[in-house]
């Protein structure tokens, strides 16, 4: 898998792809269209984050496989964090990709002297828990 990073991206073409994708292989995203679903996928985006898309090389095309959104969230619990807004991944490539997010969540926190990292673990159908890590240094 290739990974590429794009901060503030002015195109919203992966995700429009990518969401859609997500939205037909996963029945928890089908509580609306998937038109809706791509749409509030793009809404929710914030002025500020670091998009991370994971392509599979085809020898037709290069295909969106795994997309993710990095951004700074202040969080109830523990304040300013680096969280992981929106994460997607076939299910072929969910161990590789999540190094790829995890190494870009600790940079991105570290670069903005963020000192909490949050994302989501998915647990059971429609069932997430929150883990945060404290970074040091």
């Amino acid at each position: 898998m290739n990974v590429r990073r794009r901060e503030n991206p002015e195109s919203v073409t992966d995700v429009e792809f990518v969401a859609a994708v997500a939205w037909a292989q996963n029945d928890e995203f089908c509580d609306t269209t998937c038109e809706e679903f791509v749409e509030r996928v793009v809404q929710s985006l914030p002025e500020s984050y670091v998009e991370l898309t994971g392509f599979e090389d085809t020898w037709l095309a290069k295909l969106p496989v795994a997309w993710a959104v990095i951004t700074e969230d202040d969080d109830m619990h523990y304040g300013k964090c680096a969280s992981v807004q929106w994460n997607y991944c076939i299910e072929y490539y969910r161990g590789t990709w999540f190094r790829h997010v995890y190494k870009e969540l600790l940079s991105f926190a570290k670069a903005r002297g963020i000192r909490y990292i949050a994302y989501t673990q998915k647990t059971g159908v429609r069932e997430y828990r929150t883990i945060y890590r404290r970074l040091h240094g």
